[in-house]
C-alpha cells in the first residue's frame, strides 16, 4: 500500500507581511483543503522574488 501522494505545488511571493496575509486571504477562497494543490506562500521582507527562491 502507497501512503505517498504527488501534490501540484505553487508558490505565492509577497514583498511584505500586508501582502502575506492577503495572499493567505486568497489561498483560503481558491485553494481549499484536500483540493490536490498544495500553495506555499513565502515573505520576501522587501528584498524581491529571487532572495526567497535563494
Amino acid at each position: 500500500m502507497n501512503a505517498w501522494t504527488a501534490y501540484r505545488t505553487l508558490l505565492l511571493v509577497g514583498e511584505g507581511a500586508t501582502e502575506e496575509a492577503f495572499l493567505r486571504h486568497v489561498k483560503s477562497i481558491y485553494a481549499p483543503r484536500g483540493a490536490g494543490l498544495k500553495v506555499t506562500i513565502k515573505n520576501a521582507h522587501g528584498k524581491g522574488a529571487q532572495h526567497v527562491v535563494e
